[in-house]
């Protein structure tokens, strides 16, 4: 008789998504968590003592093969001893870098790809807006007021992306349909960028400042590790044409949250597009959310209505693999940090 595979599913799926994972293999034994153990931010239990997180989930994980979800550290009071992979909800994986989960042999993989339409679509959404001073025509039409003015435009202007994996080549391939020149700043240059395709130039992390001097628009799509944190510092943001613009779309701490104020209080920069923060959620006396030229959302970019759809599709195709002693797709580079 063939072993049963057995799945323990963190996340808030509906029945018939269920129902696609099942349907996978009929070795599948599927044990749905989701919404009855109050997941907060793809994590489950944190507000609870160790020693009740425990008792409810060591039945449930004691010989779990997959896990879909982050439920906590596994180290003990969480023994896994079967566990062999886990898919993360998000792409995000910083904070999993000081785990069990990361010092362990476990597989896991992200839903790198899953954001990357709604993430692009947002960056240029912030870019449109910035670009043509969108608070301006609010403020006139709730005055009532007709008043025309000369509008910049995005084509000819030149954005810098930095992170060209499945957000930032997204972000790229859009701003090129807007006649923008694009250029990139890839962390894992020269090692598999053969294909800059909208790009006219991909640029290796020591060229940092050489980019940003080129860039109207730098848009942050990069993974948070140690050598990314704060990358986006004063000098940075100082090499930066004046007037220029910064979406941060990833992580808050890869910019200076410090410097980007100062830059924005002397009108260096003409205005951010901030959905990640440090910290999170922005302190509510923080002077950013008042500046006139800024963009404020909680970290909401990559949150749309089909979102579970597509990472059910993502962890099908997975499971596929998997059963099928095929490589997973999205595997986490833990030596990388991302």
């Amino acid at each position: 008789m063939t072993e049963r595979v057995k799945i323990v599913v963190f996340a808030q799926l509906s029945e018939s998504q269920l129902a696609r994972i099942r349907a996978v293999s009929p070795t599948l034994d599927v044990r749905y968590v989701g919404e009855p153990l109050s997941i907060r931010e793809n994590r489950v239990f944190l507000s609870m003592p160790a020693e009740d997180a425990a008792v409810q989930l060591r039945p449930l994980l004691s010989d779990a093969d997959i896990i879909l979800g982050y439920p906590g550290d596994f180290t003990p009071p969480y023994p896994t001893p079967k566990l062999q992979w886990v898919q993360l909800l998000g792409a995000g994986t910083n904070h999993l870098h000081k785990t069990g989960l990361w010092r362990s042999q476990v597989t896991v993989t992200n839903a790198s790809g899953v954001h990357a339409v709604a993430m692009s679509e947002y960056a240029l959404m912030c870019m449109l807006m910035l670009t043509n001073d969108a608070w301006r025509l609010l403020r006139q039409q709730q005055a009532h007021t007709w008043e025309r003015w000369h509008r910049p435009t995005l084509a000819g202007r030149s954005v810098g992306i930095l992170g060209y994996g499945a957000i930032g080549s997204e972000v790229a391939r859009l701003c090129a349909a807007f006649n923008m020149t694009v250029r990139a700043l890839d962390i894992t240059f020269p090692a598999h960028r053969l294909n800059i395709g909208y790009l006219s130039e991909v640029y290796p992390p020591q060229q940092l400042r050489h980019m940003l001097a080129l860039s109207d628009y730098v848009v942050n799509c990069l993974p948070l590790t140690e050598s990314t944190t704060h990358i986006l510092g004063a000098d940075a943001i100082a090499t930066m044409p004046s007037g220029s613009f910064i979406i941060s779309l990833s992580r808050g701490p890869i910019v200076d949250f410090s410097a980007l104020t100062v830059a924005l209080k002397n009108e260096h920069l003409g205005g951010a597009a901030l959905d990640v923060t440090e910290p999170e959620p922005l302190p509510a006396d923080s002077p950013l959310w008042d500046m006139p030229n800024v963009i404020i959302s909680p970290h909401m970019s990559g949150i749309f209505q089909t979102y579970m759809d597509r990472l059910t599709d993502l962890f099908c195709q997975n499971l596929r693999f998997y059963l099928g002693g095929y490589p997973l797709v999205n595997v986490v580079d833990k030596g990388a940090g991302y």
